[in-house]
């Protein structure tokens, strides 16, 4: 039976040291794994508000067009929706068409700005 050289088994020889940075690469790799997860479900996040936030101007589109085709005189509304709060000032331009200021606040407290622009038509 042959004894494995000392040079081969130490901790000055090659295997060792092999073994200790094979370990250490796969470490590495599992924690920046890790941390490329978390920031995807912060990216996630992020996504699904901005979709909220888009579904609330949505809303607040359809609904302010209807409210002005009742009353062509409204200057500033507020509108409470499932996913958060919108607060409109209207700035008539003419008969039919009107500036619109979309303050949005979403149920995460995230607060978004949007200027806008209808036109009427009967």
């Amino acid at each position: 039976m042959e004894r494995a050289s000392r040079f081969i088994t130490s901790e000055s020889g090659f295997t060792y040291p092999l073994v200790v940075l094979i370990i250490s690469v796969i470490i590495i790799l599992f924690f920046k794994n890790v941390i490329l997860y978390k920031q995807d479900i912060t990216m996630t996040d992020h996504h699904i508000e901005q979709l909220n936030y888009q579904t609330l101007v949505q809303m607040t589109l359809i609904q302010i067009k209807r409210d002005l085709r009742d009353d062509k005189n409204l200057q500033t509304i507020h509108y409470s929706f499932p996913t958060g709060h919108v607060k409109v000032v209207t700035h008539k331009r003419s008969e039919n068409e009107y500036n619109l200021e979309l303050y949005v606040t979403t149920n995460k407290d995230l607060n978004f700005d949007r200027a806008a622009y209808i036109h009427l038509t009967n």
